[in-house]
């Protein structure tokens, strides 16, 4: 690497750091996710059981573990939002060194690896997610991670680096329930056409190593809970979230394809291109094939199945914008000869892209006034539970510390003709509007204890 490089890396470094930490504090926890994982991280921290979480005083097995034991370490320091939101950061940052050592492994070009990073990073939803609290960032990181080490096998032939990879294949399902058997396809192609790879020991090595570091949390979880945990964590969230549909996403077998216009903008102009020069160069470069399967394996299954959401694709961006870079760094060494105009054009598209979509990335406050309302409740209410007749239910949970006993889900129900039991004593957190509901639904007057303007 020449001083340009090196000089450029350490500018591309700050940006991504600017990028991903800038203000990362300063709004609260938003429904469902942040609120949601925040709260159990609290709770596994208090009782410090860090085999299954409890979120409102029933056990969590929305997902696994990984990201609540991260959170929950950082509770022993601190509480705070920017530090609680930068563990995903800084997952991220390491992902993007991670995809440009990919890169470069692959193109054998340092402009490779920058152009990958300049790509991840100007995708808006990639970095949307990353200044959230969320599976999805930790999760990218381990498929990258596992893939790395196991192409860097091919040339080092050290076996610590299929112990490494298993490892991060390990985290990845300790991380998300039914994600991680989509990089699978992807690993096995490794596997198939990496020479070093295609033999009984380190097939062994692999399967013995990501046993060791998953089943133990399986084992314990099944132990502890039982048919508990099969009922919910197996069947309801995993099985049952994949067959399930949301009806605020449609079933559009394009909702992908515009979830890929919408991330990547002016990059997703590329993208058939780069997946058709892909398949032409998979015989000359076959590591290639790894990660255009990578891709089309969580594109494909994501497609089909009924449940739809914009980050559920996150985890393969990575993949995409190694394909995008090698078909940018293979058009310029035809056509473009002066590697100037590649730097200025790429370099320009990056910053147009964050200045235009600046708004898009910067996770909003959309829950500030429900979460100093809920802190007053917290402090103000003697008793150790709360009614709650709205819909964020995980941010009342994370500012009151109370137990929240919800009255519904949905403020668009209509509760009104349903009798609603409750003693003069009991304390609700509310709206205006539904106050005159509340009270003749429970046949009680209610007062003013505390009201939010």
């Amino acid at each position: 690497m020449n001083i340009t490089q090196r000089v450029f890396a350490l500018c591309l470094f700050l940006v991504a750091i600017f990028l991903l930490f800038y203000k990362l504090g300063v709004n609260s926890f938003v429904n469902w996710d942040e609120a949601y994982f925040a709260t159990v991280a609290r709770d596994m921290a208090t009782r410090n059981d860090f085999v299954v979480g409890f979120f409102n005083g029933n056990p969590w097995f929305y997902e696994p573990p990984y990201l609540t034991w991260v959170l929950a370490l950082v509770f022993k320091f601190s509480q705070s939002e920017f530090w609680l939101r930068a563990a995903n950061a800084f997952s991220s940052l390491v992902l993007l060194l991670a995809v440009y050592a990919t890169s470069w492994k692959l193109y054998k070009s340092y402009w490779a690896g920058f152009i990958t990073v300049i790509i991840l990073l100007s995708n808006i939803e990639f970095l949307f997610r990353s200044r959230q609290i969320n599976v999805e960032v930790p999760l990218t990181l381990f498929f990258v991670a596992s893939l790395y080490f196991l192409i860097k096998f091919k040339d080092a032939k050290k076996p610590y680096l299929v112990v490494l990879a298993a490892f991060c294949l390990a985290l990845s399902f300790l991380t998300k329930r039914a994600s991680p058997f989509l990089i699978i396809p992807s690993i096995g192609f490794l596997f198939f056409s990496i020479k070093p790879l295609r033999n009984f020991r380190a097939i062994i090595l692999f399967l013995i190593t990501l046993a060791a570091f998953v089943l133990p949390w399986v084992s314990l979880s099944f132990a502890k809970w039982g048919n508990v945990f099969i009922r919910e964590f197996v069947i309801n969230f995993t099985v049952g979230k994949i067959l399930s549909s949301n009806p605020a996403t449609g079933s559009s077998i394009l909702f992908y394809v515009y979830s890929l216009v919408h991330s990547f903008k002016i990059w997703s102009l590329l993208i058939p291109f780069a997946l058709v020069w892909a398949c032409f160069k998979i015989p000359k470069n076959k590591l290639l094939g790894a990660y255009l399967i990578y891709f089309l394996a969580f594109f494909i299954f994501l497609t089909i199945a009924p449940i739809k959401a914009s980050w559920y694709l996150v985890p393969a961006y990575p993949a995409l914008a190694i394909l995008v870079a090698g078909f940018v760094l293979w058009v310029s060494s035809r056509f473009v000869k002066i590697h100037l105009l590649l730097f200025v054009l790429v370099v320009g598209i990056f910053f147009a892209q964050l200045i235009r979509w600046n708004s898009s990335y910067f996770v909003p406050d959309v829950t500030r006034e429900q979460a100093d309302f809920s802190k007053i409740v917290g402090m103000q209410v003697p008793n150790d539970y709360v009614y709650l007749d709205d819909d964020y239910l995980p941010v009342a949970a994370y500012y009151s510390r109370k137990l929240i006993l919800p009255l519904r889900f949905d403020r668009s129900a209509d509760f009104a003709a349903e009798t609603l039991v409750l003693n003069q004593s009991e304390y609700v957190m509310t709206n205006i509007l539904n106050r005159e509901a509340l009270e003749k639904r429970s046949g009680l007057k209610f007062s003013v204890v505390y009201q939010n303007h």
